[in-house]
């Protein structure tokens, strides 16, 4: 259980207007001069989002666009980043390194780390606009999540085909704040695991043309296993912000440092074709089975109004992340022995001094906007440089090995055979993988009364570059055009109807990994996206409820695929489907959130002998929903508390590409009850909220790895406790 996110997300207030956690929609004045987020959010509906590059509203922007706002992250509590984008449509878990980093689809198709995509995976999750550098983006210091969906190429380079998710981090306000936090949880029966945050912000000093503000957010958790033999997992966040208003200049400062340590779980085992009966509390992991990380993180943006009609941006970032990871894995069906019990093991390593990568972006646009007759323009037009480097020293990989038996698991006694070492040449590292992005991009959007086509795309050359084991097996240039093109028709002040066509593309990088080394056959191709979609956006109830619907169409093609043991490029892959997404307020006391996705996924072309044409592609349900409401009491004796509860749930999932079996169809139900309070008049506000998560104790299997023995077991029931003082 990640415990550490819920207070994290328990946190995430902005000031602009929105509601905190579990508290019946206050009504305030006009927000503070300078509030980044005045006017942004509307309760659980966001006017505009950060994700599509402009500042146009979502119901005037031709792509689907949607926002979990601050009010929805208090109200639900997300326990992960998954948890956090389960209200948006045709997001759903992956399965990436046992389960403690990032990994997401979206309509099907991984989105997930920049350390993902230096070691051959999708990429497409974002922080502030620009590649995350955590392998854990949701923390205490976020403030909101965004998807824009289909591919985004044309305005972040290389990503997910599915389109990119992007976790917003808290701005300093003008005003000030304090809040501070403190949450346990009950995973298991014991009141073993707890969590605690604070939140300060306000300004700093004040000129006559505007004002220096300041944020500090920090936090720490601890939290026990709920499968036995795992570690403890812990984290901490440090993460102060600067910034400066004015009517001309908006300039952030941001550093962010975090550490975890989790445990590196790869789910369970597997027998005659579905999970193995036993106690899903049993894993085959040990304790000294974990994953940590530790990261640095500058970034910052400064934008600046020449006057009404254009603006400059200029926004930049440089981490340098260090992850270590020990391995105790089992892949296949065939590595259990139902008779006895007995389970064959592998253990391995990347040793003490992990996985260093480094990455740093640099980005300049700007707009303006003009009328050509009965035309009106809106030209964007910028340019950015990207760099990642990946260094991993050594990897130690052992041979099979038994002695775990799954019907009485005893730990702490795993003989490990001899490690042995990849060999590579000495003073150099076993793996250096390089990425270098050079993007010019424009787009001019024209309208005409209702009517608003917009036309760009963007130019890159990408350099990729990779040594393995003393062998450069990767060193070339590519050059890539990726059109987009929209139109949108607004129907009147509350309704839009849209279109879109875009391209993608994302490096294919040679794989390995622990206890992975395969081998290039062919050409190394991109990996290209087409992405069509229609659909329909309309406000109700004067704003407060969004309702957006549309279908969709995307392309996959050269997918990384096997001939054997080596890898080729010839798979081909097509997602199409309907989304469906319903949020806001229905009445003044009851918010509701919905979203639902079918969709069908599968492979259209392969290697013959691979058998997968026509499959479906793994973590890639066919229909995928979330229901959430809350009911707030606001007068009499009841005024301040809150009753919430929501379902989600999938259909069936392909635990592998050969669809060898699939994870059963699962609901899973959640509850809630808060209570909001001041103690004495102009005191602070003080909110206690009870959580059930998975509340009749399903045993479900939300996603697999891709191999028959890496299935992902859901949490069992967990209360959740928290407390919550702001000033």
């Amino acid at each position: 259980m990640l415990l550490t996110t819920v207070a994290q997300n328990a946190l995430a207030q902005s000031a602009g207007g929105t509601a905190p956690i579990a508290v019946p929609e206050i009504v305030v004045s006009a927000p503070p001069k300078y509030d980044p987020y005045g006017g942004k959010y509307n309760g659980a509906v966001a006017e505009t989002s950060d994700v599509t590059g402009t500042n146009k509203p979502i119901l005037d922007t031709p792509r689907s666009v949607y926002v979990v706002t601050p009010q929805t992250l208090q109200q639900q509590m997300p326990q992960s980043l998954v948890e956090a984008a389960r209200s948006i449509p045709g997001v759903y878990a992956g399965n990436g390194t046992g389960g403690n980093t990032d990994y997401l689809t979206l309509k099907g198709f991984e989105v997930n780390t920049t350390d993902a995509i230096l070691i051959g995976s999708g990429n497409g999750l974002l922080v502030d606009g620009v590649r995350a550098p955590m392998n854990r983006a949701l923390n205490a210091n976020s403030n909101s999540v965004e998807v824009l969906s289909g591919p985004a190429s044309y305005l972040y380079g290389y990503s997910s085909e599915g389109g990119v998710l992007n976790v917003n981090r808290k701005l300093p306000l003008p005003e000030a704040h304090y809040t501070a936090e403190f949450l346990g949880g009950l995973p298991s029966g014991d009141f073993k695991n707890f969590a605690g945050s604070i939140d300060a912000t306000g300004p700093l000093y004040k000129t006559a043309d505007g004002v220096f503000a300041y944020r500090f957010v920090a936090s720490a958790s601890k939290n026990d296993p709920w499968r036995t033999g795992n570690p403890v997992s812990r984290d901490e966040l440090i993460a102060p912000t600067l910034a400066y208003y004015s009517d001309m200049v908006t300039s952030v400062l941001a550093y962010e440092h975090g550490q975890n340590r989790q445990p590196y779980d790869r789910g369970v085992t597997s027998f005659n074709n579905a999970p193995l009966n036993i106690p899903r509390t049993i894993s085959y992991s040990e304790e000294f089975s974990n994953y940590s990380e530790k990261y640095d993180w500058v970034h910052g943006h400064t934008d600046y109004n020449l006057d009404e009609n254009t603006d400059f941006h200029l926004k930049y970032s440089y981490a340098s992340t260090l992850m270590n990871q020990s391995v105790i894995r089992s892949d296949n069906q065939t590595d259990f022995n139902a008779a006895t019990g007995n389970l064959k093991r592998y253990y391995s390593t990347n040793g003490p001094d992990g996985r260093l990568t480094d990455q740093g972006l640099i980005g300049f646009s700007g707009a303006h906007r003009f009328d050509t007759g009965i035309l009106h323009h809106e030209v964007q037009a910028g340019v950015d440089y990207y760099e990642a480097k990946l260094t991993e020293r050594d990897v130690y990989n052992s041979k099979s090995f038994d002695g775990f038996n799954l019907y009485n698991p005893i730990y702490g006694q795993a003989n490990i055979p001899a490690l042995t070492a990849t060999s590579h040449p000495a003073g150099e590292p076993l793996s250096l993988q390089k990425i270098r992005e050079l993007g010019v991009f424009a787009q001019d959007a024209v309208t005409l009364g209702k009517l608003t086509l917009t036309g760009g795309g963007r130019y890159a050359q990408i350099y990729e570059y990779q040594r393995y084991a003393g062998s450069t097996q990767t060193d070339y240039t590519s050059y890539a055009f990726l059109p987009s093109v929209s139109a949108l028709f607004k129907i009147n002040d509350r309704a839009s109807l849209f279109a879109d066509y875009a391209q993608s593309y994302r490096p294919n990088i040679y794989a390995t990994g622990l206890g992975v080394n395969l081998k290039f056959v062919g050409p190394i191709l991109p990996q290209q996206g087409t992405g069509y979609e229609g659909g329909i956006k309309a406000k109700f109830l004067d704003g407060k409820l969004l309702a957006q619907a549309s279908v969709f169409r995307i392309d996959k093609t050269n997918v990384q695929t096997l001939i054997g043991s080596a890898l080729t490029f010839q798979q081909a892959q097509r997602s199409e489907g309907v989304a469906l997404s319903l949020l806001g307020k229905v009445t003044p006391n009851l918010d509701v959130n919905v979203a639902y996705s079918h969709q069908r996924v599968w492979v259209t072309d392969d290697i013959a002998t691979n058998n997968t044409i026509g499959k479906q592609v793994v973590n890639a349900p066919s229909d995928i929903f979330a229901l959430f409401g809350a009911y707030h009491f606001m007068d009499g004796r009841l005024d301040g508390l809150t009753l919430s509860a929501g379902l989600s749930g999938a259909t069936r999932n392909a635990v592998d590409s050969k669809n060898t079996f699939f994870l059963p169809s699962y609901v899973v139900a959640n509850a809630g009850i808060s209570y909001s309070f001041k103690p004495q008049p102009g005191g602070p506000l003080t909110t206690l909220s009870f959580k059930v998560n998975n509340l009749f104790d399903t045993t479900y299997y939300p996603s697999s790895g891709s191999k028959t023995n890496w299935i992902t077991v859901g949490d069992p029931r967990t209360f959740l406790f928290s407390m919550r003082v702001s000033l």
